[in-house]
């Protein structure tokens, strides 16, 4: 049994605990900051997917998308204050969006990551992004998209504060300089999918910058 925030699969229930099929139901503890540890108090496209660990061809997924709402994180955890070269980041994620709009999909491509990163935080907890597919797979799901245009771009940062002490307290994104920001986008579909559909919606997107100084994308998701 996995959970996914809009179309990102936030993993396995219950991870290394047997689940017994016959009883016919699970309880799950909602792990803590679940949803809330980059500055919002719920979110509302989450779904439930079930599938046969021997063939994974064999699913199926929660009809409706349900909420999840945890407390809200202290203000001054909510918000980044502008600092020297955020501009940079923004500018990329605008630029990547832009060109998905031009139809530039080279120029879009070449902003993803290539890498699979996999952290691990001093607390035990992990997260993991995936090296962008390939160029043909990615660009067909790309034909869908007829518009984008980017009304907001906000910087969060974890719960546990993100600053400048973040890295110190073993917080990986932190420590690697990887940044999250919260995108409302106005978008126009040739056809609607059920993770995001024409009209204005929020993204997460999470960004780096190397030491060629290019800030790359390491994720787009509809949930953080």
């Amino acid at each position: 049994i996995t959970v996914a925030v809009g179309g990102k699969d936030k993993g396995h229930l219950g991870e290394g605990v047997p689940i017994d099929a016959g009883a016919g139901r699970f309880a799950w503890t909602i792990p803590r900051d679940f949803v809330t540890g980059f500055g919002i108090s719920e979110a509302g496209n989450v779904r439930v997917m079930i599938y046969d660990a021997r063939d994974r061809q064999v699913f199926d997924i929660s009809d409706g998308p349900f909420t999840i709402t945890g407390p809200r994180p202290a203000a001054a955890e909510e918000a980044m204050p502008p600092a020297e070269g955020d501009r940079d980041y923004e500018q990329a994620i605008v630029g990547y969006f832009d060109a998905l709009s031009g139809r530039e999909f080279k120029r879009a491509y070449d902003m993803l990551s290539a890498c699979k990163v996999v952290l691990t935080n001093a607390d035990g907890s992990a997260v993991a992004f995936r090296p962008r597919p390939g160029y043909e797979s990615w660009l067909e799901a790309q034909q869908n998209v007829r518009t984008i245009e980017v009304r907001r771009v906000e910087r969060l940062i974890p719960a546990t504060g993100g600053g400048p002490g973040a890295a110190g307290r073993g917080d990986a994104l932190a420590t690697l300089g990887i940044r999250a920001y919260k995108v409302t986008l106005s978008i126009e579909l040739s056809r609607e999918d059920w993770t995001v559909g024409s009209g204005e919606n929020t993204l997460f997107v999470y960004v780096v910058k190397g030491s060629d100084g290019m800030v790359r994308i390491l994720e787009i998701g509809s949930g953080p």
